[in-house]
């Protein structure tokens, strides 16, 4: 017991010593996960339609959407969180008022969202209720939130190496990991039927 008090306590401290600019770093990686999951999700849901192709598909498609998820709450949903958008900024009520007029919604929007998100989470992700039916949250207007954060990143910073690799608009980001999966989808339907394959691992 005394160890794993130790490794956590060494943990914190860790995390505790990262700078700024380190901090708003990982929220842009939060950022390129959640919309590079999504689009995964999205492009395999169209191209494939899992529910015909099995249960193969339908565990790993479903996957992208649960990152995608964990990742938007990291970054929206919990308010605890280091990368959460109010730990970030140095603006709250800017970046709020700001982020409602880009996106021409209002507080009750953002809420129904917010909602969603984290029933889901914490309902079928998280944990598993007692809820008879899940539904997979519209991820429309939080994936415009995230888009909209990403953009405010940069400003944040210290200087401009600090996301010197990251994308530029989150949006294009989206659209190239979309086209990339399109790929990988349709290479995939391609291949069916032309491969052999042995299992390994079992005696």
């Amino acid at each position: 017991m005394s160890i794993n008090k130790r490794r956590l306590n060494a943990d914190d401290e860790m995390t505790d010593v990262l700078t700024k600019d380190q901090r708003i770093r990982r929220v842009a990686l939060l950022c390129c996960h959640f919309t590079r999951n999504l689009a995964y999700f999205r492009s395999g849901w169209t191209e494939l339609k899992p529910k015909e192709e099995g249960a193969f598909w339908i565990t790993a498609i479903g996957g992208f959407i649960d990152v995608a998820v964990l990742e938007w709450c990291k970054l929206f949903g919990n308010h605890g969180d280091k990368h959460h958008w109010k730990n970030i900024v140095t603006d709250r009520v800017a970046f709020r008022s700001e982020l409602k007029n880009r996106l021409g919604i209002k507080t009750a929007d953002w809420d129904k969202a917010w909602a969603s998100v984290r029933t889901y989470r914490n309902e079928f992700i998280a944990h598993l209720d007692s809820a008879l039916e899940m539904h997979i949250p519209d991820m429309h207007l939080p994936q415009r939130m995230v888009e909209f954060y990403f953009s405010q990143l940069r400003d944040l910073c210290s200087n401009e190496h600090v996301l010197r690799d990251a994308p530029i608009d989150m949006d294009a980001y989206y659209v190239t990991c979309y086209q990339q999966g399109v790929a990988v989808y349709q290479r995939n339907k391609n291949l069916e039927g032309k491969l052999t394959i042995r299992p390994t691992g079992r005696r």
